[in-house]
């Protein structure tokens, strides 16, 4: 039996809320455990509902955005979290990022790429534009410590790395590298816990901004 995927919504336009939860309650593999307009309120639900997925429409400055993504992190560790932006520069996107978010959709997506984006988050998946994280990623200055280097990282676990860097999910990254699909959440749980990072869209930007590999 598939699991069924919580989400709570924090959009401050009642239209565009009311539309993206119709899009979530429709759909047999989610459900919707909240929603509200108001930031207090939101902060409320997460903490009280920990959701697999939260779909937040941060609209205040990126160091704001940055601070809210972190306190819901700190509220809810185990929560995915997407923001909803309006097409924002790169070095927003990626300060998202680093903060702890999981994923970043526009306003303008379709309903199809919205539940195509909380369910790759939810699977682990990097849901992100690849592109404008690179771009993000050769402008960055990231210092990895000592302890979390590339010899730390396996060079199965640096391949898994680098096809869910090109956009390939669980099930094509194993069918790619010929082992199962657990055996591919075990490299990303290891590759996680040594990188210091919380999700698959944070360990790649790491990669990008050291060099690890390309994208070529």
């Amino acid at each position: 039996m598939t699991a069924v995927i919580s989400v709570v919504v924090g959009e401050p336009i009642p239209l565009m809320r009311e539309g993206i939860c119709k899009i979530i309650a429709g759909a047999p593999d989610l459900e919707l455990a909240g929603d509200t307009g108001n930031r207090d309120h939101f902060l409320q639900l997460v903490a009280n509902r920990e959701p697999k997925v939260v779909l937040a429409d941060l609209r205040c400055p990126t160091p704001a955005k940055c601070g809210l993504i972190k306190r819901l992190k700190r509220m809810a560790p185990t929560t995915r979290i997407v923001v909803l932006g309006d097409g924002a520069s790169e070095s927003c996107v990626m300060a998202c990022v680093e903060a702890g978010a999981a994923g970043y959709i526009i306003e303008d997506a379709s309903a199809d790429q919205l539940l195509q984006t909380i369910r790759g988050v939810y699977a682990g998946e990097a849901v992100v534009d690849l592109s404008a994280m690179l771009k993000a990623a050769k402008k960055s200055h990231i210092q990895i410590s000592g302890s979390i280097n590339l010899k730390g990282i396996n060079l199965r676990e640096l391949g898994a790395l680098q096809l869910a860097a090109r956009g390939l999910s669980n099930k094509a990254i194993a069918q790619k590298m010929f082992v199962s699909e657990r055996t591919i959440h075990s490299y990303f749980r290891s590759m996680f816990r040594k990188m210091g990072v919380a999700s698959r869209t944070e360990a790649i930007y790491q990669a990008l901004a050291n060099d690890w590999f390309t994208l070529d």
